[in-house]
């Protein structure tokens, strides 16, 4: 009878082995408790969301602006640097560590199905980094940027740059932060700020419209303005922006 019992034991934690199912359990702060079966997850990360005040110009698009560069904590700051359609810095910026030439090919860049990443968490430095509705600007917000502001050149705490004062009286200053590129045979010459103080690189979402390899760069100086293209291996800085909710 002992030896029966115990079989049948075994058999019932078996049987609830089987068809046990495993959860993630997410208590949320207002108590709600929100269950996800195992199955359904491939991986969890945390997230800082940074807060940033935007600035409202008074744009006709209503495009709001950072008031800092992604990565900086003042106006003046530089801040991180990026490849195109990479989120995350790094610090050296080459052709053979760029994560779409094939074998740092140039002319052998993998399609990511888009000619505009503004807003995709895989490609967007400014929405994976701060998320919050927060993304690249496009080519058309640069020259919204560019022609709707009085921009003067002007130096902060011994930082040049451009000072963008929009319709609306109010204003935001973007340093002249150079850039990093691979200058010589030595990959390791991209690890030196090229053009710092001196001239601004800001990529923008838009690639080139006319090759793969480039992407549109809100480019300046104390005597120019324009937008350009350049490789998309390089590490620009990046300026926020955002659409009002």
């Amino acid at each position: 009878m002992k030896k029966t019992f115990l079989l049948l034991a075994c058999m019932l934690l078996t049987a609830a082995s089987a068809t046990a199912q495993s959860y993630y359990r997410v208590h949320k702060a207002d108590g709600e408790i929100v269950k996800y079966e195992a199955s359904e997850v491939s991986h969890i990360d945390f997230q800082v969301v940074k807060t940033v005040q935007p600035v409202d110009l008074g744009l006709p698009s209503g495009t709001l602006w950072s008031p800092v560069n992604l990565g900086a904590e003042t106006e003046e700051e530089y801040g991180e640097y990026f490849a195109w359609a990479e989120p995350q810095t790094k610090e050296l910026f080459t052709t053979n560590n760029y994560a779409y030439y094939v074998d740092g090919n140039t002319w052998n860049v993998i399609d990511i199905g888009t000619t505009d990443i503004a807003g995709m968490e895989a490609y967007d430095a400014a929405t994976a980094q701060w998320g919050n509705g927060w993304q690249m600007p496009t080519l058309e917000q640069f020259n919204e940027l560019m022609e709707k502001c009085t921009v003067e050149w002007e130096t902060v705490n011994e930082m040049n740059g451009r000072r963008f004062t929009g319709p609306n009286g109010n204003s935001i200053f973007i340093p002249a932060a150079g850039r990093h590129y691979q200058k010589t045979m030595d990959e390791e010459s991209s690890k030196l700020l090229d053009n710092g103080n001196t001239y601004g690189y800001y990529w923008s979402s838009t690639r080139y419209e006319y090759n793969n390899r480039n992407a549109e760069t809100f480019y300046f100086g104390s005597g120019m303005m324009k937008m350009n293209y350049f490789g998309r291996e390089g590490g620009h800085t990046i300026r926020p922006v955002k659409m009002p909710q």
